[in-house]
């Protein structure tokens, strides 16, 4: 509902005392972020689903993110320089959330 995919077709919905209608969508969508309840991955390698979220995020940021997840850095290395694509991994249940 905060998101405003879908508009409520009664009562109200205030956000820090505003009503969610007269907040543009753009703004709205541009503040607010969606966790979805199943895990995702795109068809792209482990490197580039870590770094999707932050494009501007260096190497040393990434493989910091991907060794606090994982914890093995072999591991990490591995799969950071791999071109496997993540659909394919060990692992589908991502863990890694890199601030913008």
């Amino acid at each position: 509902m905060l998101m405003r995919m879908y508009e409520y077709q009664s009562g109200h919905i205030y956000l820090d005392g505003v009503e969610l209608r007269d907040i543009e969508k753009t703004y709205l969508r541009s503040h607010l972020g969606v966790v979805l309840q199943e895990p995702f991955l795109f068809s792209k390698t482990v490197y580039d689903n870590i770094a999707i979220a932050n494009r501007k995020a260096d190497r040393s940021k990434i493989m910091m993110a991907a060794q606090a997840a994982q914890g093995n850095p072999a591991a990490v290395n591995a799969a950071l320089g791999s071109s496997q694509s993540a659909g394919k991994a060990e692992s589908n249940k991502p863990k890694i959330i890199l601030p913008s």
